[in-house]
């Protein structure tokens, strides 16, 4: 199934009182290290800071494709599947005035994300093939219900930015790409040793970026690497009791990335900084809790609910 939205005329706040480019990335060195020195009169109101103009510049489109997989309960057997891939873009968010229809993938533009559940009642206890009896063996072992999911997203995208450059910049600059940015990724990148994070092996290769050459805006675009993707998984068990009729009491027991207790990282270090070179690319952080989509930790977790 295909699936597509559009925003028009979306509203976006920019700064019109910045450096004229034809100053900033002109070719007259001599005027732009004074331009560096006494930014705010070479602006175009030189007797006003910031000036943000509110207007209906943004535009964004989404398109995806859906594939759904389903298995209607029979059986005690139920099973729900599903694939979206999908592209996202936006005008980006890093960009000058100057540059307002550049487009860039948005920050929650994953490209592939799935999910998939499978629930299963016990054939155990009365009524069911197995121990099809009532008293104590039906009471702790018939009635349950099994199931078990994985959720998944592919990374999200990200933009490098850059510090400690020993050039002048009077405007926002990236960095410039030597390479291919398919090549950037470190192939078949393993973690290393986690912590400290200075030991950990680069998410992305270093020596494919450079910084832009004074007075220049750089090359690289907004949002054009991807960090690593989250895959979640949880299993849970239930069962229920009935006493008097007046009283139901449920018990509930989760495990949370389970069971191969994979850490959900967060987004590596990407500023691009030559005197700090054991911080580029590496992971610091987490994602996921227990509200949140992935979780942080392997966890279990026990629930007893009483209704009357």
């Amino acid at each position: 199934m295909y699936q597509g939205t559009a925003g028009v005329g979306l509203t976006r706040s920019w700064n019109i009182n910045e450096i004229p480019l034809s100053i900033a990335l002109g070719s007259d060195r001599s005027l732009q290290n004074r331009v560096f020195t006494q930014q705010q009169n070479f602006r175009y109101f030189p007797q006003f800071g910031a000036v943000n103009l509110l207007s209906n510049f943004n535009h964004n489109t989404w398109h995806s494709g859906n594939v759904k997989i389903e298995k209607r309960y029979s059986q005690g057997l139920s099973l729900n599947a599903s694939y979206n891939y999908s592209k996202s873009l936006a005008n980006g968010n890093e960009l000058s005035y100057y540059d307002r229809t550049g487009k860039a993938r948005t920050s929650w533009g994953y490209r592939h994300q799935y999910n998939i559940m499978v629930s299963y009642d016990l054939p155990v206890g009365r009524g069911q093939r197995w121990l099809n009896r009532g008293g104590v063996w039906d009471a702790v072992l018939g009635g349950w219900t099994l199931a078990v999911t994985q959720n998944g997203v592919s990374g999200q995208p990200i933009s490098v930015g850059h510090a400690g450059s020993p050039h002048r910049y009077p405007i926002t600059a990236r960095v410039n790409a030597l390479v291919p940015i398919e090549e950037a990724k470190v192939q078949n990148w393993e973690m290393g040793n986690r912590f400290p994070s200075n030991a950990q092996n680069p998410y992305f290769h270093m020596s494919a970026f450079a910084y832009p050459a004074a007075y220049t805006a750089g090359s690289l675009g907004a949002s054009v690497l991807q960090v690593p993707g989250i895959h979640w998984n949880q299993a849970y068990a239930n069962k229920m009791w009935t006493v008097r009729e007046k009283y139901k009491v449920s018990l509930r027991v989760d495990g949370h990335n389970l069971p191969w207790k994979r850490p959900n990282v967060s987004a590596p270090n990407t500023t691009f900084n030559l005197n700090n070179p054991g911080a580029w690319a590496r992971f610091s952080g987490t994602v996921g809790d227990f509200s949140n989509f992935g979780s942080a930790r392997a966890n279990v977790q026990g629930s007893l609910r009483v209704e009357f």
